[in-house]
């Protein structure tokens, strides 16, 4: 069992041409993470990607979802 209250854990993802799977996947992190950690942050890095995935990280994360940080190249 995982104390809540205690941990804090970073998740960095680079994304790399995930335009169509990103929103699912970003979802099922963020749900997780909710669930076992008080403090948690997720850091997405756009690793040069030649599809629309920007596009899809911006719209993809809630605007109150303060605990994701995009880097978007």
């Amino acid at each position: 069992m995982i104390n809540k209250e205690k941990n804090f854990i970073s998740v960095v993802i680079y994304v790399h041409n995930a335009e169509k799977t990103i929103k699912t996947f970003l979802e099922t992190v963020i749900d997780t993470l909710e669930k076992n950690f008080e403090h948690c942050e997720i850091i997405c890095v756009n690793d040069e990607s030649t599809d629309d995935s920007k596009k899809s990280l911006r719209k993809s994360v809630p605007k109150q979802q303060r605990q994701v940080c995009l880097l978007l190249t």
